[in-house]
């Protein structure tokens, strides 16, 4: 009986050991970052850039292959036939005049044959000028998808750093509702509380700890989001660095200005101006239809077999010319087709030229408004503050309601949540401003903490 009692024993140590080890917790040691390396992070997750940087890959590729079209193109060709059984012709080798020969058998053929275009019209180095664009056009839509990341990464950031301060302010709303409900306890056992005001209190506090659980799922989520743009696979906790203070006072551009910056900086225009050029250089293409294609052709043949003395070498030069004569009112058709064209990518332009002065419009005065919501969050917060300490003493000693004290601790949680959320948002609202101008890294910049 001793030996089993010391085997449970044993075993019992061994899991608690084991259920308190960190591995068991659900991870090694936490992970600490600040925002850069968020940023640096989630760049280097090459699931978030992976299909942009492919682009670019791609458009170059088919620039080279646009460059090779101007020089000449070598090709092999051979071939052998054998055939069995063999066959008897009339007059064939050895066979004399209407004798039985054989054909020969096996027979081989090879052949060379360059081709170079001389003159098409200016097809080939429309080519060349429209791959040309093509790449650099995906290399502007690469460095819009890059803001896009940088934004996503600091959004993600904030939101978590959001969530991990609703929750702190969930659990000291929990605890100032359970010392509340102590006093009240207190209240009563002495008779100066009546059993409404016990039911009313701990109904409060049964709705701050739903509260506490949604904060925590919020933020479980909020580091789930993160951890999958920055390409975190581990169950580490994330501890992330605080954002460096921004000055009320911060200098922002005046709306001409960052309007003409957006103008300027914003890579989706600088995009549609390539695919604007790209067709335009279409329709070039497409009115210089009646223009011939010139071409040298040479080809190289020779064709043997077993028997002896069959060698049957050819050159041939071939100087070709190909022009479009008729076509039925097709060529006119695909004229018409590249002009619409043009006119759908200068109309998209332009109204992506508007869309982005409102943008900017938008922004500027969000940031007005968010400053305004983050001045105003502060001074309530403190009136909160006041007015909760103020009601709890006036119910010590017995001149509030208990539903007083309930409101006012009610209160004091919103301004609070509004006063964190506020910081938060002004924080946004000038990232999402300098992202409207295309400067972005601009913003980084600034709010280096040794910036």
């Amino acid at each position: 009986m001793r030996r089993k009692e010391a085997l449970s024993f044993g075993l019992l140590l061994f899991i608690l050991v084991l259920l308190s080890s960190p591995a068991a917790a659900g991870g090694g040691d936490p992970l600490r970052i600040s925002l850069e390396e968020a940023v640096t992070m989630a760049l280097e997750n090459r699931i978030n850039l992976g299909a942009a940087a492919a682009a670019v890959a791609e458009a170059e590729a088919n620039l080279k292959k646009a460059e090779a079209t101007r020089w000449p193109g070598l090709t092999l060709s051979a071939s052998g036939t054998k055939i069995d059984p063999e066959p008897q012709i009339p007059g064939g080798i050895g066979g004399g005049i209407g004798g039985i020969g054989i054909m020969p058998n096996p027979s081989y053929s090879t052949g060379l044959t360059l081709t170079w275009p001389l003159y098409t019209g200016g097809k080939v180095s429309s080519g060349i000028k429209m791959a040309s664009l093509g790449l650099a056009a995906a290399r502007a839509d690469y460095e819009k998808r890059r803001e896009e990341v940088i934004a996503a990464a600091v959004n993600g950031y904030v939101n978590l750093l959001k969530a991990e301060g609703l929750l702190e302010i969930s659990r000291r709303q929990v605890e100032i509702v359970k010392e509340h409900l102590e006093m009240v306890e207190l209240k009563m056992a002495l008779g100066a509380a009546t059993k409404t005001d016990l039911l009313e209190t701990r109904v409060r506090l049964s709705q701050a700890e739903q509260g506490l659980a949604r904060t925590e799922h919020g933020r479980a989520l909020a580091e789930m989001n993160l951890k999958n743009l920055l390409g975190l696979t581990g169950d580490e906790e994330l501890i992330l660095a605080e954002l460096p203070a921004m000055e009320k006072d911060l200098p922002l551009p005046a709306l001409e200005e960052a309007t003409g910056t957006a103008l300027e900086c914003r890579k989706e225009l600088a995009g549609l101006r390539y695919y604007l050029a790209i067709a335009e250089e279409n329709l070039r293409m497409a009115k210089g239809f009646w223009k011939p294609t010139v071409a040298l052709v040479g080809n190289y043949a020779e064709s043997q077999s077993k028997s002896p003395g069959l060698s049957d070498p050819t050159l041939t030069v071939t100087l070709g010319l190909e022009a479009s004569l008729f076509s039925g009112g097709g060529k006119l058709a695909e004229v018409r087709e590249k002009e619409a064209a043009l006119e759908k990518g200068e109309y998209n332009y332009r109204q992506a030229v508007e869309g982005i002065k409102l943008e900017i419009r938008q922004k500027h005065l969000a940031v007005t408004e968010k400053l305004h919501g983050l001045e105003l969050a502060v001074l309530t917060l403190e009136q909160a503050e006041e007015n909760y300490e103020f009601t709890r003493a006036r119910y010590e000693l017995g001149a509030a309601q208990n539903l007083e004290v309930l409101t006012a601790q009610n209160t004091l949680y919103q301004c609070r949540f509004e006063e964190l959320s506020a910081g938060y948002d002004y924080f946004l609202a000038v990232m999402e401003l300098y992202q409207a101008m295309g400067k972005i890294e601009r913003f980084l910049e600034e709010v280096k903490p040794d910036a």
